[in-house]
């Protein structure tokens, strides 16, 4: 599963980067709990949060079966993090972004607006 999950945020960050006419570079994928506790994705441009992204889109065919599934356990990852890094769980920030031009993906941690440390995606998802 975590290689599909890599793979899917890899298309992710080339196919919307590309939609949305934003270098590769500059594209980031912001995921954050919403004021529900359900997780949620939001294109950026930079530092410019620009719009959500639909999980559908995210997934893609393949995983929009599980889809419930992989919220949980993305959800379940927050909490860890939380404890872990003593971070409030509302207050944690997971950034991803493409280290390289076939869109590798990579991920950083923020408190808030603060950033903490690069998180490896395997041990994320």
């Amino acid at each position: 599963m975590n290689e599909q999950i890599k793979e899917v945020m890899r298309n992710s960050l080339l196919n919307f980067s590309k939609k949305m006419n934003i270098p590769l570079k500059q594209f980031r994928i912001k995921m954050i709990l919403n004021s529900d506790g359900e997780p949620i994705c939001i294109a950026m441009n930079g530092a410019e949060e620009l719009e959500e992204l639909a999980w559908g889109k995210i997934l893609g065919l393949l995983l929009s079966a599980v889809k419930g599934v992989v919220l949980s356990h993305i959800k379940k990852k927050f909490e860890t993090l939380s404890i872990e890094k003593e971070i409030e769980i509302n207050d944690i920030v997971i950034k991803f972004y493409a280290i390289d031009t076939k869109g590798e993906p990579n991920a950083f941690l923020y408190n808030k607006n603060v950033a903490i440390e690069k998180i490896n995606i395997d041990k994320f998802i």
